[in-house]
C-alpha cells in the first residue's frame, strides 16, 4: 500500500513539471536567405530568381521583393514588379517571376536588380538578373566618300546661228572630280577636271548649187573650284543636294559658261563673192544644263551617283560619278 502511493505521487510530479527556460537565452537564430537567376533571353517571358533558406523554416517566413533599373529599363526591356514570397513552415523555397520584354532594338546584354527583404531570414544580397539580347545589329552608318569621279556626256541638238541650219549637234564631256564644299551636300571640282565639245553641222551652202556645208565645232576647258563667274574656257560646275552619306536631298548636277568655240566650216562649190570652200572662225556656245540624278549604292563609300535626263530630240543626258573612299 505505501508503495502505491508513492508511485502515483510520482506520476503526479510528472505530468506538472514545466520546463523554464533561463531569462537570458538567445532566440533560434534565422535562416540564412540566398538568391539564384539564371541569363535571360530576351524573347524569354519571364526572368526567374530561385530563393533558398540555409534550413528548413520553423515558422512562416516572408520575403519582400522588388525590381530597380540597371541597363535595363522598366517599361521598355521589362516589367517594373514587386511582390512578397512566402515560404511556409517546413519548407526551404520560393520563386519569383519578372516579365521580360521584347523589343526590336538591338540593345546589347543588359540587367536589372531585385531587391530583397525579410524579418524572418538573413536577408540575401540584390540579385542580378541579365537579359541577352536577340535582335541584329544595324548595318554600318554609312559614310561619305571622300570625291566623286567620272564622267558625264551632253549630247545636244540645235539649231546653229548660221543661215539656213538644218542642224547642229555637238557632244559636251565632261571628266569631273568632285569635293565636299562647306556647304552640306554641295561638291565642286577639285581642278584637275576639264570638259571638251565636239559637234558638226550641215547648212544649205546659198549660191552653191544645192551643196551642203559642212561645220566642226571643237573646243576645251576646265572648271573652277569655287562659285565664281565662269568664263570661256573655264565653265562652273556644281554638284547639289547629293548627301553621299545620308541619301538624302535631291541631287542635282549644274554646268554654267560659254564656250569660244573654234567652227571651221568645208563649203561647196560656191558663187564668186560668197565664204571660201573653207573658212574658220569662233563663235559662243552656251554650255548651261543642269540634270537631275539618282543614287546609287546603299553605305558607306559604296554610295555615288548615276545622271540621266533630257528630251531626246534636244539633249540627253547621261553619266555616273563612282566614289572614291
Amino acid at each position: 500500500m505505501r508503495r502505491a502511493v508513492v508511485a502515483t505521487v510520482i506520476a503526479v510530479l510528472a505530468t506538472t513539471i514545466v520546463v523554464v527556460a533561463p531569462a537570458n537565452a538567445k532566440p533560434a537564430p534565422k535562416p540564412g536567405l540566398s538568391a539564384t537567376t539564371r541569363t535571360v533571353a530576351e524573347t524569354g517571358r519571364a526572368a526567374v530568381v530561385a530563393l533558398k533558406l540555409s534550413k528548413t523554416a520553423t515558422k512562416t517566413v516572408k520575403v519582400a521583393w522588388a525590381t530597380k533599373d540597371g541597363t535595363a529599363r522598366a517599361g521598355s526591356d521589362y516589367t517594373k514588379s514587386s511582390g512578397t514570397v512566402i515560404i511556409k513552415e517546413g519548407r526551404r523555397t520560393g520563386t519569383i517571376t519578372v516579365p521580360v520584354l521584347d523589343d526590336a532594338a538591338h540593345e546589347g546584354t543588359e540587367s536589372f536588380t531585385v531587391i530583397l527583404a525579410s524579418k524572418q531570414a538573413k536577408s540575401a544580397r540584390p540579385v542580378t538578373v541579365t537579359i541577352n539580347d536577340n535582335d541584329a545589329p544595324p548595318p554600318p552608318a554609312p559614310t561619305a566618300p571622300s570625291a566623286l569621279a567620272g564622267t558625264i556626256t551632253v549630247v545636244r541638238t540645235s539649231p546653229d546661228p548660221g543661215f539656213l541650219t538644218r542642224q547642229v549637234t555637238t557632244t559636251l564631256t565632261m571628266n569631273v572630280h568632285l569635293m565636299p564644299t562647306a556647304t552640306p551636300g554641295q561638291w565642286r571640282d577639285n581642278g584637275s577636271g576639264g570638259w571638251t565639245i565636239n559637234g558638226a553641222a550641215s547648212d544649205l551652202a546659198p549660191g552653191c548649187f544645192g551643196f551642203e556645208n559642212s561645220t566642226k565645232v571643237a573646243d576645251a576647258g576646265t572648271f573652277l573650284t569655287d562659285a565664281g563667274a565662269p568664263s570661256a574656257k573655264r565653265a562652273g560646275l556644281v554638284l547639289t543636294g547629293f548627301d553621299a552619306a545620308g541619301a538624302a536631298g535631291t541631287p542635282s548636277l549644274s554646268w554654267t559658261g560659254t564656250s569660244a568655240a573654234t567652227r571651221t566650216t568645208a563649203g561647196a562649190f560656191c558663187m564668186p563673192g560668197l565664204p571660201p570652200p573653207y573658212t574658220t572662225d569662233e563663235f559662243t556656245w552656251d554650255l548651261t544644263q543642269a540634270a537631275p540624278g539618282s543614287y546609287t549604292g546603299t553605305t558607306g563609300a559604296g554610295r555615288g551617283l548615276t545622271l540621266g535626263s533630257g528630251d531626246p530630240a534636244t539633249t540627253q543626258v547621261t553619266g555616273s560619278l563612282v566614289p572614291i573612299p
